[in-house]
């Protein structure tokens, strides 16, 4: 039995995520050198695109959406790329908000080229990139019964709410920042299927929060599969405070 492992990353939204998580992670796949590294969309910020008012110091400070791509791809993305074969990037509603703004101002088409993720991360070598709004339910299959979405909910209960959609496959899911999973039997087959998200990577208390405590939670998510099988064991690796455990029983620290 050939197994692929393939890393599942959570919403990040770079550059306000949590330094400690992210360095959990590089360190994670440098061990492990997954087959594939898979995204769940909201991997930035984007709050130079957003509607809403600026709520965070970060977000008040004078970045650009060119440095924060610029930042990532150096930091995150070229590491990934070192250590797996395959990427796959799942677009997010905050990596949507660009070419939304984008396609409605006239001036800014110019530029489009320049500012989309899609376009950029396209351009990356052996990258798959899955649009947010097409082709409906936008999504990527690890396995025939695997997909990963950025998240059809995110509600306080999405994972039992993503089972309820999906049905008779299992589903890695962003978009909630919350470490959940459900699970059930698919009573034609038997098969186990299970709603997964691995939580996220940013502050599990960021300042536009102010005094209220988040029910927020940081991980990531692994996936061993046997393609032509259609067979797979998926695990939640939880950061807590900069530190995890890999299946395996390795400890990881930031």
């Amino acid at each position: 039995m050939s197994l692929k492992l393939s890393l599942i990353i959570p919403d990040i939204h770079w550059p306000v995520h949590d330094p400690e998580a992210v360095a959990v992670v590089l360190r994670a796949a440098k061990i492990l050198r997954p087959h594939r590294v898979v995204f769940l969309g909201d991997a930035w910020e984007v709050d130079q695109f957003s509607r809403h008012d600026k709520k965070s110091l970060s977000e008040d400070g004078a970045r650009s959406w060119q440095g924060d791509m610029d930042s990532f791809t150096r930091q995150l993305l070229r590491p990934l790329e070192a250590v797996s074969r395959d990427r796959v990037f799942i677009e997010g509603n905050h990596e949507y908000r660009v070419e939304a703004v984008a396609l409605r101002n006239h001036e800014m088409r110019s530029v489009f080229d320049s500012i989309s993720p899609r376009v950029a991360l396209s351009k990356r070598p052996r990258m798959t990139y899955v649009p947010y709004q097409f082709p409906a339910l936008g999504h990527f299959k690890l396995a025939p019964s695997l997909w990963a979405i950025h998240g059809w909910s995110h509600g306080k209960h999405a994972a039992t709410e993503h089972l309820s959609i999906s049905s008779s496959f299992s589903i890695w899911h962003g978009h909630t920042h919350r470490n959940q999973s459900d699970s059930k039997r698919d009573p034609a087959t038997g098969r186990l299927v299970r709603a997964m998200c691995p939580g996220f990577l940013g502050r599990v208390q960021p300042t536009w929060v102010g005094s209220r405590p988040t029910h927020w939670s940081q991980g990531f998510g692994l996936s061993y599969i046997d393609e032509a099988r259609d067979e797979h064991w998926s695990f939640t690796c939880e950061i807590d405070r900069g530190t995890t455990v890999l299946p395996t029983g390795r400890r990881i620290s930031a």
